[in-house]
């Protein structure tokens, strides 16, 4: 682990709309405002590093893609299989495909069958309408599949945009504490965790009393990273650097009157 001391530009936070305890960032507020931050334990960050393939929303996208397209390449392969092997006959101007009664096929999706004095058939109408059903649903899964990577590279690109901003880490823990530090221009002391073994040490300071406290559950730090980016995927708010969220929530009128005034006041020098 390390010990760090971060500008608000440098630590990327979930860009919740609103203050999930009022109370505990008055606290801390005015507690970095007296200038005894530094008496505080520190935040918790980790590296800004994600890729397309960690996100599980990726995987399980990927896996219903991959059945989806086997079940409708199965079903062409039936469809294929039944019309080269199947008598046909021409008659009322229609060419009519016969089943035999033991002839084993997959074609079950067809919607149409007639009774006819050679057996039960489709006619032409019906493969035909088979075929569009297949190249149609293979043609959503696609679509849906892609939808859903756009939006999770559209993330990975949006982190790496960050990193190139020197916006390098991703706050886990240490919300109120964070933003009190940016409302009162201090720097925010950050303990960086590294590996697996960074993880338990923090619950073990956690259980000394070093700590407040760390909520996050995952015992590998990389989907301790996947899952702060995939909660902001799900939730389906953005993740913004610690400065911006706060500018968002002046703007939003959602602080207190003097937190603002405290921040604009030093900012405006």
């Amino acid at each position: 682990m390390k010990l760090l001391q971060l500008s608000p530009d440098k630590i990327i936070v979930q860009g919740l709309p609103e203050i999930a305890n009022k109370d505990v960032l008055k606290i801390y507020f005015r507690i970095f405002n007296k200038g005894y931050g530094r008496l505080l334990p520190p935040v918790i960050v980790a590296d800004n590093a994600i890729s397309v393939s960690d996100f599980k929303t990726f995987q399980e996208a990927l896996s219903d893609y991959k059945q989806n397209s086997l079940s409708l390449k199965n079903r062409k392969k039936g469809l294929a299989e039944f019309v080269a092997n199947c008598e046909t006959k021409f008659e009322g101007g229609h060419t009519l495909y016969l089943i035999k009664k033991d002839q084993v096929h997959s074609v079950y999706s067809v919607s149409y069958r007639y009774s006819h004095q050679y057996g039960e058939f489709f006619i032409q109408n019906d493969i035909v309408a088979e075929q569009s059903r297949i190249e149609n649903n293979a043609k959503q899964i696609a679509a849906v599949f892609k939808q859903k990577i756009e939006e999770i590279v559209d993330i990975v690109k949006k982190a790496k945009k960050y990193r190139e901003q020197s916006a390098s880490y991703i706050l886990l823990d240490g919300n109120h504490k964070c933003m009190a530090a940016t409302l009162t221009h201090q720097p925010i002391t950050a303990l960086k965790v590294e590996n697996n073994d960074d993880l338990e040490t923090v619950r073990e300071m956690v259980d000394k009393g070093e700590l407040f406290n760390f909520y996050r559950t995952e015992n590998y730090l990389d989907d301790v990273v996947v899952e702060f980016f995939q909660d902001c995927f799900r939730k389906d708010y953005d993740f913004v650097t610690a400065r911006q969220r706060v500018d968002q929530l002046i703007s939003d009128g959602v602080l207190p009157k003097y937190m603002i005034e405290r921040y604009l006041t030093q900012r405006k020098q």
